[in-house]
């Protein structure tokens, strides 16, 4: 499964992103912001992702404490959870009540490695396109939606 999306340019853009299988539309994500305290230059990320497919829409909201964890909902029911992991590399833990934990972590670069099974890169100059190469059993837009949190979170080196 090839999914690709176009990430917003500026940090703050409220504006749907559009997930894109081939040359169809799967699903949407849309950012949203909370009330959090005082961020330290840490920008919050929240998302609502909504599936085309599955006509289910995700709620993957980041806990206030900014101690990168975000709760995942369906239906205003948490289903999961999300965990930026502690070590040397950028890595993901994603734990959803329904499959086993998927794990997004950085190689070099602008690629990561998904479940040690799939990739994800980022390609283009000046208008970034994000790649996301896997078979998964996930719902598409809300692997997408994981990826999305993984480049967002990424150390600027």
């Amino acid at each position: 499964m090839k999914i690709t999306y176009s990430p917003a340019k500026l940090g703050h853009i409220t504006d749907g992103i559009a997930i894109h299988k081939g040359k169809y539309v799967i699903g949407w994500m849309n950012r949203f912001f909370q009330t959090l305290p005082d961020l330290n230059d840490e920008q919050e990320v929240s998302l609502e992702v909504v599936s085309e497919v599955t006509k289910q829409t995700y709620t993957i909201q980041q806990k206030t404490d900014l101690q990168k964890k975000w709760t995942v909902f369906q239906k205003d029911m948490p289903i999961g959870s999300v965990e930026m992991q502690a070590g040397k590399k950028h890595k993901l833990l994603v734990h959803l009540s329904d499959h086993s934990p998927l794990l997004i972590e950085s190689t070099w670069k602008k690629t990561g490695l998904i479940n040690k099974k799939g990739t994800t890169i980022i390609k283009g100059l000046w208008f970034h396109k994000i790649h996301i190469d896997i078979n998964h059993e996930m719902d598409a837009a809300l692997l997408a939606g994981f990826v999305h949190i993984f480049w967002s979170t990424q150390p600027q080196n």
